[in-house]
């Protein structure tokens, strides 16, 4: 994140998938870990897709691409990703869940699309607990709506990583078939 977070344009969101290494391991409080990567720092002044082309240039299984001007997918290995094709009718949040990204993502993920796809597609995301600090939301903080509807589990993951200015993680084990999800926020320049 730290060779990201600077490169990436406001108004640009980031999305990782990645085929995970070491399942069911616990390590960090994570089951579904991100493989270690050999990363190039980017060249003085370079931004956006080319940017992080630059960062991931070492790796082989590392492809880089752009959706429209407001996207960024990285994708770390050959990772399955059925689950984000999930069709999902309406996520309805929580006031608390709306202004917290990875509440937001909670919610999405307790859609009954979504828990139907895992039981169909035989995949299942860990159980986890967030334990910290929760700040009440206030009215001037990035929030949204209530709820989304007509979207993919990918657009919805889409709609969080852009309203709150980060990086949303996706990374899949195939044995044990495990899925994890993260958020994390980068300061824009």
């Amino acid at each position: 994140m730290e060779l990201i977070a600077p490169v990436i344009d406001r108004g640009v969101s980031v999305r990782i998938y990645y085929r995970a290494v070491d399942c069911g391991v616990l390590n960090h409080g994570a089951l579904v870990h991100l493989p270690a990567l050999v990363l190039t720092p980017p060249r003085t002044g370079e931004r956006g897709a080319d940017a992080i082309r630059r960062i991931f240039s070492q790796e082989a299984g590392v492809s880089v691409s752009e959706r429209g001007a407001s996207v960024l997918d990285i994708r770390i290995g050959n990772p399955r990703d059925d689950i984000l094709k999930t069709k999902i009718r309406r996520v309805v949040m929580r006031r608390e869940e709306s202004y917290r990204a990875n509440d937001t993502i909670f919610a999405i993920e307790r859609a009954g699309e979504v828990e139907a796809s895992e039981t169909r597609l035989g995949v299942k995301r860990p159980t986890t607990v967030e334990i910290g600090p929760v700040r009440r939301p206030q009215p001037s903080d990035p929030h949204l709506p209530n709820s989304i509807e007509n979207v993919t589990f990918d657009q919805a993951l889409d709609v969080v990583a852009a309203k709150f200015q980060g990086v949303v993680f996706f990374g899949m084990c195939e044995q044990p078939p495990l899925y994890d999800i993260d958020f994390r926020h980068v300061g824009r320049h």
